[in-house]
Formats: C-alpha cells, structure tokens, sequence
C-alpha cells in the first residue's frame, strides 16, 4: 500500500518500527482484529486503544487523533461536527 493512502494508526505503527503481527501480538489480539482496528473496519475499546497507545510508545491523545481521522470510527463515536473540523464545543 502507497505510504500516502495508509491510515493515521498504520503511519503511527510503522514509525514504531514494528509490524502488523507483531503489534497485534504485543497488544494480545489475533492480527486480522488489528487490521480491522488499524483499517477502521471496527472500532476498539478503550482498553484496547490504551494497550495500542502503550505497545506504540505514543499517547492515547494520539491514537485517539488517529481514530477520528477514520470516517467509520468517527461515525461510531457520533463526533458533532463541529469537533470533526476542528472547532471547539
């Protein structure tokens, strides 16, 4: 997949320096469910984005970042608007 088209979760991993699988296994999830979380096919709980936060080295702020760039979690989440683009409350 072109660098440019991947998700904001797989640009985090990947400067992470690890791969699918191995986060996957880190985390403690099969690596189709982590596709899935990473593709925003699905949407994960809390806990599993802190486990992820926490096997990426990065904050939760950020993988939550991540999550609000994918239209499906953003969908899933009910994001208003005005938070989607930015604004404030």
């Amino acid at each position: 997949m072109n660098r440019a088209t991947r998700s904001p979760l797989a640009r985090i991993r990947l400067r992470a320096r690890i791969t699918q699988t191995e986060a996957a296994e880190r985390i403690g999830m099969r690596r189709p469910n982590y596709s899935a979380i990473e593709n925003g096919r699905c949407v994960p709980r809390i806990d599993t984005c802190s486990r992820i936060a926490e096997v990426l080295e990065v904050d939760l702020g950020e993988i939550a970042h991540a999550a609000l760039a994918t239209k499906k979690w953003r969908k899933e989440l009910e994001v208003p608007p005005q938070l989607e683009r930015g604004e404030a409350a």
